[in-house]
């Protein structure tokens, strides 16, 4: 909970549940002796933030350049979208189809990807990827993954992403390399 004044200045903070967003409440009462900016106190309290479900959807999109074509990252040797290029950007979709559902210091990571890549697209080219949380089971999450340029298909793909707190993931990351 915060109470502020209406300078902004905080007269009292609890941090109470990092699922919650910020609702300010303005109140005004009566008091002979002060001014009435004294007589205003705003309260914040923090609803709850939607959670993330079944059939949350997220769109990632990007141009496909010369950096990102299977010749240049080295998985091909043509001109067109590579397959790990497209691959990062259905992770993404994923990645930010739950994101801000997360408690502050969460992330994902991605623990699988089942993918086909059915059709090249030349440089030049808009493609899109649209995430869908399928299944929700604990901290791992599962969605259906579809890549388009324009109404065609280019790719599908099936994906996990679990939930982790950054800092206890990288200390246990940096605690294995000693």
């Amino acid at each position: 909970m915060y109470i502020l004044m209406p300078s902004g200045s905080i007269l009292y903070r609890s941090k109470y549940d990092p699922f919650f967003n910020l609702v300010l409440f303005v109140f005004r009462f009566s008091c002979s002796y002060l001014s009435t900016l004294q007589k205003t106190i705003i309260f914040a309290f923090r609803v709850k933030k939607r959670y993330m479900g079944i059939g949350d959807k997220y769109t990632t999109e990007l141009f496909v350049t010369s950096e990102l074509s299977a010749e240049k990252m080295g998985s091909g040797d043509m001109p067109v979208l590579a397959t790990p290029a497209m691959v990062a950007m259905m992770e993404n979709a994923a990645m930010k189809c739950v994101a801000d559902d997360l408690e502050d210091g969460q992330t994902t990571v991605g623990i699988m990807m089942n993918t086909t890549h059915v059709k090249a697209s030349a440089i030049g080219a808009k493609v899109y990827a649209t995430a869908e949380i399928v299944a929700i089971d604990g901290r791992k999450i599962s969605f259906k993954i579809s890549a388009f340029e324009g109404q065609e298909l280019i790719g599908e793909a099936t994906h996990d992403r679990f939930i982790v707190t950054r800092d206890r993931f990288l200390s246990k990351l940096n605690n294995n390399g000693n």
